[in-house]
């Protein structure tokens, strides 16, 4: 069977949300988040957790699986590659970040307040990627 979100059991059958609510809650490989989530126009307020389904224990085991070759790999890789990457992969991920908050900014803007360390004067930028 499928999984299906608990949002789309609700809308289909109302009745048979709670009683899936409760099995995935109890399931052994359930973990408890240390919040509650209040559902938007609702009074009620139900703990955090989420489960491990097949999907994401493969995907687990997938990225497990890459890390280590990446591992195996690393030795024969010079220095200044892996800092280049590493440079590389925060822009990307600080352009995506800046791009899901609404913030409009490019590479360069990004790499050339990465490579400030103390400016003297306001560099755009700076604070996100110096944190």
């Amino acid at each position: 069977m499928k999984y299906q979100d608990l949002k789309k059991i609700y809308y289909k059958d109302s009745k048979s949300h709670e009683k899936a609510y409760q099995l995935r809650y109890s399931a052994p490989f359930t973990e408890h988040l240390n919040f509650t989530v209040h559902q938007y126009n609702y009074d009620s307020n139900y703990p955090g957790f989420y489960c491990y389904t097949q999907e994401i224990v493969c995907l687990l085991d997938e990225i497990y699986s890459k890390c280590m070759s990446l591992y195996t790999l690393l030795p024969n890789i010079p220095e200044a590659g892996i800092i280049q990457y590493l440079h590389n992969l925060l822009i990307q991920e600080i352009k995506s970040s800046n791009a899901i908050e609404g913030v409009r900014s490019t590479r360069r803007e990004i790499s050339n307040a990465m490579n400030q360390r103390n400016p003297s004067k306001y560099v755009r930028l700076w604070g996100i990627v110096n944190k």
